[in-house]
C-alpha cells in the first residue's frame, strides 16, 4: 500500500499520518478487497492444506463429541473444491508433494478421515479434486450444526456455492 494512501487512511481513523493509536509509527493498515491476490487454487492440496484440513477435521470431530450443535465460521473460504488438473494447481504443483502423495500411500491415522473425503470427493477414482475447507466440514456436519462461510472474491463466492 502506498504511503499516500496510509496516510489517508490514518486520517479517515481521525489519526494523524505517520501514527499508529498508540502513538507509535505507523502500523500497515490492511489493504482494500480489490487489492487482494490470493487464490486458494495455486495451493490446493499442498503439505500444509493437509496438515490444516486433518487439523480442522479432528477439532471439528472432537468438539461434535461434547456439544450437541456447533456452527463453524470460515472467515477465508475459497470456492470450496479445487481441480488438481486447473491452470493454477497446475502452475504451482504444489499438490504433488501434498494430497497425490498422501493418497499414494499409507498414511497416519491422523490423516485417514482427510483421506476418505479425498477418495470420496473423487468417487475412489484418481485424485483430480481437492475439498477446501468449507466442503470438508460441510460433509462433516450433522443435521443441527451450521456453516458460516466468508469469501471477498466475487468469482470464488460464487463457485463456493455451487460447491456448496
Amino acid at each position: 500500500m502506498s504511503r499516500g494512501m496510509n496516510a489517508e487512511l490514518e486520517a479517515d481513523r481521525g489519526r494523524a499520518p505517520g501514527s499508529n493509536v498508540l502513538g507509535g509509527d505507523a502500523v500497515p493498515l490492511s489493504p482494500r478487497v480489490a487489492d487482494l491476490n490470493y487464490r486458494h487454487a495455486f495451493h490446493a492440496g499442498n503439505f500444509a492444506d493437509i496438515l490444516k484440513h486433518a487439523a480442522i477435521l479432528m477439532t471439528l470431530s472432537a468438539l461434535q463429541a461434547r456439544q450437541p450443535r456447533l456452527t463453524v465460521i470460515d472467515t477465508h473460504a475459497g470456492s470450496g473444491v479445487y481441480d488438481l488438473r486447473g491452470p493454477a494447481a497446475r502452475k504451482s504443483n504444489e499438490a504433488q508433494a501434498g494430497v497425490l502423495r498422501l493418497m499414494a500411500g499409507p498414511a497416519p491415522a491422523a490423516l485417514e478421515p482427510l483421506k476418505r473425503q479425498v477418495a470420496a470427493l473423487n468417487e475412489g477414482g484418481e485424485t483430480v479434486l481437492y475439498p477446501g475447507s468449507p466442503r470438508l466440514v460441510a460433509d462433516a456436519l450433522r443435521p443441527a450444526d451450521r456453516y458460516v462461510g466468508f469469501e471477498l472474491q466475487p468469482d470464488e463466492h460464487r463457485r463456493l456455492r455451487e460447491n456448496l
